[in-house]
């Protein structure tokens, strides 16, 4: 085997500082591994497994209504929480209610446009809808930024793997070398039951799918995948630790310093601003354009994390809207003396709708 280059000497320097162990020092043992980071990895997989499911389900309506959707004129009966519920005759002759994604502007005959599936025709969405879901987006920048801090940071794995072959090359390899079959195999389990849900919505019908939701299946995906990749870098890095080194690792280029905390910033503020943009519609809407007075019936008082909310039932040219609302404490006080409150909506989207006078 060929001596280190200068590339090698100089990468390895700058990184000692950050691996160098001493004597007192201990790996994380398997209790301490078990407490920290698998917990943190399932919690931050089935996050994103919501998103996962999601996502998939809204590019399977998207799917399904482009290629069998069939239009259909629906008379709205009323809109609830952003959903329209429609009446409608299908092509064969069978008379449907049902809910429909999308949104409804006002029409003085109280019709819309709709698409409905041809196997599951109570599945259905205006027209003009896109069924695609903004928030799981926002869950993609977290993987990206792991797997930059993982490749090219002076702690992340590649640079772990990079110190601890030399240390063999320079120490020898420990007698005897641990197994790596134990932790492989747990690796191998869990991407082979992962694959299970991806496969069930794989090969199931588009529509069954939909119907049946089976995309939340798919939850779990991501956390048993976490897990699976733990186990096989804790299976890495034992090899690196307890086998002969026969080729050196290729040198690779750091971050600077400061890049990781500068890059985990703008992603703090990214995920701020677009969670405050995806939500800010639902708890505090704009100013209305062309706000329209009326009434409301305080249908029901909620306290969540984000504040109190109060639903609202209204009727808009014969229809029944009813949509939620976040007040302060002060406007709470008001609602809980009165049955109605005055209330205005947009004149062209009445789903838009705010206290009269605030809601602080």
């Amino acid at each position: 085997m060929r001596h280190p280059e200068q590339a090698h000497v100089d990468l390895l320097e700058r990184l000692m500082p950050d691996h160098r162990v001493g004597k007192n020092d201990k790996p994380m043992s398997g209790c301490g591994f078990l407490l920290l980071v698998l917990p943190l990895a399932v919690i931050l997989g089935l996050v994103h497994g919501l998103g996962l499911a999601a996502a998939t389900e809204a590019h399977l309506k998207r799917a399904a209504f482009t290629a069998e959707g069939l239009p259909v004129e629906a008379t709205v009966l009323e809109v609830s929480s952003g959903r329209i519920v429609v009446d409608f005759e299908t092509d064969a002759g069978e008379r449907l209610i049902t809910r429909a994604d999308g949104h409804h502007r006002p029409t003085p005959d109280r019709t819309v446009e709709v698409l409905h599936l041809p196997d599951a025709p109570w599945v259905a969405q205006t027209v003009d809808h896109e069924p695609w879901p903004g928030w799981p987006l926002v869950l993609t920048a977290p993987l990206l930024l792991l797997g930059v801090f993982a490749l090219h940071h002076r702690n992340g794995l590649r640079a772990g793997w990079f110190v601890r072959r030399f240390r063999v090359h320079v120490q020898g390899p420990p007698h005897p070398p641990r197994p790596l079959a134990p932790l492989l195999t747990i690796a191998a389990v869990l991407t082979a039951i992962a694959m299970v849900p991806v496969a069930v919505v794989a090969f199931t019908d588009r529509t069954a799918v939909i119907t049946a939701q089976t995309s939340f299946l798919l939850v779990p995906v991501p956390a048993l995948s976490a897990c699976a990749l733990i186990a096989a870098v804790r299976a890495g890095l034992r090899y690196a630790e307890d086998r002969p080194v026969r080729r050196f690792p290729r040198p690779f280029r750091l971050l600077p310093p400061g890049t990781a905390r500068g890059l985990f910033a703008a992603l703090m503020v990214a995920l701020a601003a677009s969670l405050f943009l995806l939500g800010g519609s639902a708890t505090a809407p704009d100013a209305l354009r062309e706000p329209v007075a009326g009434t409301a019936e305080v249908a029901d008082v909620r306290a969540a994390e984000g504040g109190t909310f109060v639903k609202l039932r209204y009727e808009v040219d014969g229809i029944v809207h009813e949509q939620e609302v976040r007040v302060g404490e002060a406007a709470l006080e008001r609602l809980l003396t009165r049955d109605t409150v005055p209330v205005e909506w947009e004149a062209d989207d009445p789903a838009r709708v705010r206290l009269r006078g605030g809601t602080e």
